[in-house]
C-alpha cells in the first residue's frame, strides 16, 4: 500500500507525477487492498470511500456525490498536474468554483 496511515491526502501527494492511466490503476489497486483489510483493525473504511470517489472522479469527471468538500479540494493539483500532461483540459477546474 502507498499510504499504510490510510491518509487519501499522503496518497494523492504519491501519484501526483503519474500519467492518468497508470493513476488510475495505482489507485484502483490501493482501494483494493485497502478493502481487503476494511474489516480488520488495520483496515478503514473512510480510506477506501475516498478511494473509491477519486476513481469515479478520474473516470467520469464529475464530482462524487459521496466527496465532501475537503476531500473533493484535495483533487485540484491532481488536476492541475493532469492537464499539463494534457490527460485533462483546463475546464475541469471549472467543476471546483461550484
Amino acid at each position: 500500500m502507498i499510504s499504510d496511515a490510510y491518509d487519501f491526502a499522503e496518497f494523492l501527494k504519491a501519484i501526483i507525477n503519474k500519467d492518468f492511466q497508470e493513476m488510475l490503476e495505482i489507485t484502483e489497486q490501493e482501494c483494493v487492498e485497502a478493502e481487503s483489510h476494511s474489516y480488520t483493525l488495520m483496515g478503514n473504511i473512510s480510506y477506501s470511500r475516498k478511494l473509491n470517489n477519486f476513481i469515479f472522479f478520474l473516470e467520469h469527471r464529475l464530482r462524487p456525490l459521496a466527496a465532501s468538500d475537503q476531500e473533493f479540494a484535495l483533487y485540484i493539483p491532481i488536476c492541475e498536474a493532469l492537464i499539463q500532461k494534457k490527460h485533462f483540459t483546463p475546464s475541469i477546474l471549472d467543476l471546483f468554483k461550484e
